[in-house]
């Protein structure tokens, strides 16, 4: 055997090696057929996330937001799941629950939701269902500090023009001269707040909805090797 024969060999024994330890690492070893979803979070936080926890922070947030039980109650609203024989009239959140796992998968920007028990076609149609309330709670989460806020310059501008309003009507009526300069100066100060409001409410519509920091790398499948 020539030497080169030797090295391409050696490197073929490497690379399956390597693929070997990487599926070893990915999926472990041959189980029970489930349902699985990966997704992938931003390493950095979007520009206008706040507050701004670091990935890990994130993560293990996730976690707990996608097995809450608000987000699985949810997730058993679903049309999909509503045709499940399976699922307990009673109980089911509970049930549910016990079915999902989340692995974090260590440092990575990944993490995975399982779903166990049952056949196949349940399995993907629960999961489905998990991962559409899931990502709309991960939305809402994103954007909550930005909603509230938004909805606190609505009220603030529609007072301020409300306010706006009384004052030119008073300034209309205004009798003396020395009254109608010290209302213009009122209206005139009243204009500044209300424009400074739209202002403010023009910037937030221009930048929208902050994207949420995490979006599916795989769909829900089924696999048959184990997580």
């Amino acid at each position: 055997m020539t030497r080169t024969t030797v090295g391409l060999a050696a490197g073929v024994v490497l690379l399956g090696a390597g693929l070997a330890a990487g599926l070893a690492y990915s999926v472990g070893g041959v189980g029970k057929p489930k349902a699985v979803v990966v997704y992938h979070v931003a390493s950095e936080p979007g520009l206008f996330s706040t507050p701004r926890p670091s990935l890990s922070e994130y993560k293990r947030a996730q976690a707990v937001l996608v097995t809450q039980p608000i987000t699985l109650e949810a997730a058993l609203r679903d049309p999909a799941v509503q045709g499940l024989s399976t699922v307990p009239a009673d109980g089911a959140v509970e049930w549910l629950t016990g079915r999902l796992k989340v692995d974090l998968r260590g440092n990575s920007e990944f993490f995975a939701v399982m779903l166990d028990g049952g056949e196949p076609e349940e399995q993907l149609a629960l999961l489905g269902a998990v991962d559409r309330a899931y990502r709309a709670a991960s939305f809402e989460q994103a954007n909550a500090r930005r909603w509230g806020r938004r909805a606190t310059l609505e009220r603030e501008h529609a007072a301020a023009h409300a306010a706006l309003q009384a004052l030119r009507g008073r300034l209309g009526a205004a009798d003396s001269q020395a009254d109608r300069e010290t209302l213009a100066r009122e209206v005139e100060k009243q204009e500044g707040i209300v424009a400074l409001l739209a202002g403010h409410l023009e910037a937030m519509r221009i930048e929208g909805d902050a994207p949420s920091r995490v979006t599916v790398f795989e769909e829900p499948r089924i696999v048959r090797w184990g997580y």
